[in-house]
Parts: C-alpha cells; sequence; structure tokens
C-alpha cells in the first residue's frame, strides 16, 4: 500500500488537481447539482405518495425514502459518466501534447506504474466525489425506508463504474495525440457502453419478435458493459413503491420481467422476455467483464508506453 501511494505520478497528479480552482469547482458543482436532484425528488415523491396512500404513514415514508435515494444515486451517476471522459481523457494525451510523455518514459518507472499512477489518481479523486456526496444518500436512511447497506452498496457501484470507465478512458488516452481528440473518443466510447448497448438490446428485441409469436429473448450479455445496467441490479426492484424509479425499467429488462413493464399500477404490456436462469447475478457478471476489458485495454496500453514512440523521439 505504501508503494502505491508514494508513486511520483500519483503525487504529482494529485498535487496538480487539487491546487487549482477547477477541482473545488468541480466539487461544488457536484454537490449542487446532486443536492438540487435531491431536494426535487424528495418534493416529487411526497406528492405522488400522499397522492397514492393518502396518509402520512409508514408507507409513505417508505416510498419517500426509496424516491430519494433512488433519484439521487442516478444523478451521482450520471454525473460520474460525464465527468470520468473530461478527467481522464488527458492522462496520457496531455503529457504527449506537453511534451513532456518521453521523460516520463525514460525514468526508471514501469509503463505499468505510469499507468497505475494515473488511475490511482481517478480513483482518489472519483471517491472523494462519492465521499462529499454520501450524506446525501444517508437522508434515504435518515427517512427509514433503506438500510445503510443500500446507501454502501449504491455508492459503491457508482465509484467502481467510474473506476472502470477511467481505466478505459486512461487507455483510450494512449493512442492519440491531442486531448481534444482523446477526450472525443472517451466520450464515444462511454456513449457507446451506455446508449450503445441499450440501442442493440432494443433492435435485437425488436428482430427477435418479427421471426415469431414466441418469447422475445434478447441475451442480457448485450448489457454486460453498460455500468447503468450494473447500477440497476444492484439497486434492486423496488417498484412496489409504486414511484417513479430511473432504475426500475432497466432492472426489469434484466431480471425477467416485460420488456416494456414501467410501473402501471401493477400492470403489465409489450412482449414477454425469457426468464434468466438462476446462476451468477448480473451485477457481478458485468462488473467481471468491465474488469476484464479495463485490465486488458491497459495491458495494450502499457505496451504503447514501453518505450517512446518512434514519432516522439
Amino acid at each position: 500500500m505504501t508503494a502505491l501511494l508514494s508513486n511520483p505520478v500519483l503525487v504529482r497528479e494529485m498535487r496538480s488537481r487539487m491546487r487549482g480552482r477547477r477541482a473545488a469547482v468541480l466539487i461544488t458543482f457536484w454537490l449542487a447539482f446532486n443536492g438540487g436532484v435531491l431536494a426535487v425528488a424528495y418534493l416529487g415523491a411526497e406528492n405522488i405518495a400522499e397522492d397514492r396512500f393518502g396518509f402520512a404513514g409508514f408507507a409513505n415514508t417508505v416510498a419517500i425514502s426509496r424516491g430519494v435515494y433512488e433519484w439521487t444515486l442516478f444523478a451521482m451517476l450520471l454525473l460520474m459518466v460525464l465527468i470520468v471522459p473530461a478527467q481522464a481523457a488527458g492522462a496520457i494525451a496531455g503529457e504527449r501534447e506537453r511534451q513532456t510523455l518521453i521523460p516520463l518514459q525514460v525514468t526508471l518507472l514501469t509503463p505499468w506504474r505510469i499507468l497505475l499512477g494515473k488511475v490511482l489518481a481517478s480513483v482518489v479523486f472519483l471517491g472523494l466525489l462519492v465521499v462529499v456526496a454520501m450524506p446525501l444518500l444517508a437522508v434515504g436512511y435518515l427517512l427509514g425506508g433503506i438500510s445503510i447497506a443500500d446507501v454502501l452498496a449504491g455508492a459503491g457501484a457508482v465509484l467502481v463504474s467510474g473506476l472502470l470507465l477511467a481505466a478505459l478512458c486512461i487507455a483510450v488516452s494512449t493512442f492519440v495525440r491531442r486531448v481534444q481528440a482523446a477526450t472525443v473518443l472517451s466520450y464515444a466510447l462511454v456513449l457507446a457502453l451506455t446508449v450503445g448497448t441499450f440501442i442493440a438490446y432494443g433492435a435485437y428485441a425488436v428482430v427477435d419478435q418479427a421471426r415469431g409469436p414466441d418469447r422475445t429473448d434478447p441475451p442480457d450479455t448485450l448489457l454486460l458493459a453498460n455500468p447503468v445496467a450494473l447500477v440497476s441490479d444492484v439497486v434492486g426492484d423496488f417498484s412496489n413503491t409504486e414511484l417513479p424509479s430511473p432504475f426500475d425499467g432497466v432492472y426489469r429488462l434484466i431480471n425477467d420481467q416485460q420488456a416494456f413493464d414501467v410501473a402501471v399500477d401493477g400492470g403489465a404490456f409489450g412482449p414477454e422476455v425469457a426468464r434468466r436462469q438462476d446462476g451468477m447475478p448480473f451485477w457481478i457478471a458485468s462488473l467481471v467483464m468491465l474488469t476484464l476489458w479495463a485490465v486488458a485495454a491497459l495491458g495494450i496500453a502499457a505496451r504503447r508506453l514501453d518505450t517512446p514512440a518512434e514519432t516522439e523521439r
């Protein structure tokens, strides 16, 4: 652990990130946005719960706490997906642009230590963002509808998703010379994972449905690389609160529900999807796939940093 924390790349990255105003502004925006979502979610959940239940009893409190927790967690995930490419894309491309990569490569640092320092810097900063937002997530716990385990699981899922996306974006950064190009490619990669996988899943379902009246059965593997699906499965199904949830639709897709059953007073409509077989939970399979992708991408990136590229000498 001491060797990891004493990584000179990590030390330099953290000093450069925290000395300027950018980190303070980003943390302030992070808290303000998530706090605003929490306030709106609380008011909206309270109004909907009162309309549904008609009294401020236990069911009302549970519904409000679930709504606050899920929408705040969704806001954190959304911001994480938007922040990570901007923070990680310039990790190596920025060194090239500033012409500081070659001096870094000819030091005693191995390519893996260079990459590890960059990844750890992202981990520390993303961890800081999650930690400062924990009091917001804990509001749901204080209202009594969720447990500490739910809070920790949700925050952990968001943090791990951000970490794996950061590793992939840092790997992308080793293939280009300009920060702007690295940022564009990183956002394209994140968009493909978060949106493209849903499009592929929907396209498969449409094609499968057109083949006949049998059950629509798009494979869950199409969503394994999607961090939104990962977090949705960790959060679980709490549609019994009868309140709109940002994760409910995705959870139903990957857990044996109707393809378009999105909380219509307990009803269901849309083509049926086949039941998932018992076995490894979806979030574990998703975590394994994203981890393998991140490790493989960093391995390729390490080869790119093994010696100064001929064009950079």
